[in-house]
């Protein structure tokens, strides 16, 4: 994939939470420099190896080489160890670390609630777990806000390797009506808002560059999607989903990395 420079989002360190809302409510997206520790990336990426090292036939590239590997010969195993991976103990510090950054953007001090948090695969070659355009609100009913965040763990996500990308401001449309869209049987659901076309000559979309450590959190209406990873290796990347409305009726099985 070639994208031009001006359709790169880079990270970057931000003076004031001011001037993270004034963004994140100009472009429904906010891309921030190293905001997870290294330690703390370092550590989810130690338990991904100890978690799928058993099924690796590359020391150096245990995590990588097992998910390649299970994809082609046992995509039931690897649906199993991508279950489980969504509870690692590392993972249930995220919300922590990210909910000032919430609280930045909303303005309230008010409690920060995880709705989900987990993992996405970004497979090398492979379109079947590729998401197409939709909005996170379409798959996460009832609330009025959720901040979702984005961030990359074993390496750099780059428009080789299929890193997201989105329609600068297309959050300010609102929730649209879709229809839904499958690759195969076997992979992710879309719900691509209708008139995907029209949306798209109407919005720029951008790419994020991301380095580890580096995240973006972005509007539950900003329409975005994942991009086929032309890479050799794998672009495994964290994601989180948090609200401060109170979930009382919601249900984690409406997430959308199911």
């Amino acid at each position: 994939m070639t994208v031009d420079q001006t359709h790169k989002i880079f990270p970057r360190v931000f003076e004031s939470t001011d001037s993270i809302r004034v963004e994140f409510e100009r472009n429904g997206f906010v891309s921030i420099k190293k905001l997870l520790s290294p330690d703390l990336v370092n550590e989810i990426a130690s338990s991904l190896r100890t978690l799928f090292s058993p099924y690796s036939h590359q020391p150096e590239l245990e995590t990588d080489s097992a998910i390649i590997q299970l994809n082609k010969n046992d995509k039931k195993m690897l649906h199993q160890l991508h279950s489980a991976a969504q509870r690692i103990s590392e993972l249930r510090r995220i919300p922590d670390v990210l909910a000032p950054t919430v609280q930045a953007i909303s303005g309230l001090k008010s409690p920060v609630f995880e709705l989900s948090g987990g993992f996405l695969l970004g497979m090398p070659e492979d379109s079947r777990l590729v998401y197409e355009f939709h909005q996170e609100s379409n798959f996460m009913k009832g609330f009025s806000a959720i901040y979702n965040f984005h961030f990359p763990i074993l390496r750099d996500s780059t428009t080789e390797n299929g890193t997201m990308s989105a329609l600068r401001g297309s959050h300010k449309l609102g929730t649209l009506p879709f229809k839904k869209e499958k690759v195969s049987h076997d992979s992710y659901t879309n719900l691509v808002p209708l008139k995907i076309e029209r949306i798209k000559s109407d919005h720029e979309e951008v790419h994020f560059i991301l380095e580890v450590g580096d995240c973006v959190v972005f509007h539950q209406d900003l329409i975005h999607r994942s991009n086929f990873n032309s890479s050799t290796l794998c672009r495994l990347v964290g994601t989180s989903r948090l609200t401060q409305d109170v979930p009382i009726a919601w249900s984690p099985s409406t997430s959308s990395d199911l």
